[in-house]
C-alpha cells in the first residue's frame, strides 16, 4: 500500500496493488486513477515537490503486462503523460523510485533524474533505469538501463 501527500498537503494519492485514488481537499474531488490511467498492479508511487508531479509505476496497462511509468500534476490527474511503456510480458516486484538532483561540475547545469529499480520475476534479473526528468515532459528521455542476474 502506498500513500503520498503533495507538498501543499491538499492533494493525496493512495494506491494498493489493484486500486488507486487521487483526492483534492481544495475542491473535494476524487478520481479513481487506476481506471483513469487504465493501469493495474501498481508497484510504486512518488511525489516530486519541485515540479509538483506524481509518478506512478505499474506492471499492467490496458491489459498488457510490462513496465509502465506515468506522471501527472498534483492538481490535474486527467492531464497525464506516459513516460515509459515497455510491453515485455514480465512481472516485476521490489520496485523503488528515487529522485536524484544535482549540479554537473563541468557545465554547472542542474539535473534531475528519476532512478527506478526493480526485480523481474521468473527470470531473476535486477534492473536499474535512470530517466531524465529535467524540463518539459515531452523532452524527457531514458538515460541509462542496466540489467543483471
Amino acid at each position: 500500500m502506498f500513500y503520498v501527500l503533495s507538498a501543499c498537503q491538499e492533494t493525496h494519492c493512495l494506491a494498493s496493488m489493484n486500486d488507486g485514488l487521487w483526492y483534492s481537499e481544495h475542491n473535494h474531488e476524487e478520481v479513481d486513477i487506476d481506471l483513469l490511467l487504465e493501469i493495474d498492479i501498481i508497484k510504486c508511487l512518488i511525489f516530486d515537490e519541485e515540479d509538483n508531479e506524481f509518478y506512478i509505476l505499474s506492471n499492467k496497462k490496458k491489459g498488457l503486462i510490462g513496465f509502465f511509468l506515468t506522471t501527472f500534476h498534483e492538481d490535474n490527474p486527467y492531464d497525464h503523460t506516459d513516460l515509459t511503456m515497455i510491453k515485455n510480458r514480465l512481472d516485476i516486484d521490489s520496485v523503488n523510485l528515487f529522485i536524484l538532483r544535482g549540479q554537473d561540475p563541468i557545465t554547472k547545469s542542474y539535473y534531475k533524474e528519476l532512478v527506478i529499480s526493480y526485480k523481474t520475476i521468473y527470470i531473476n534479473t535486477y534492473n536499474v533505469v535512470v530517466q531524465d526528468i529535467t524540463g518539459p515532459v515531452d523532452k524527457r528521455s531514458t538515460l541509462y538501463i542496466h540489467e543483471s542476474f
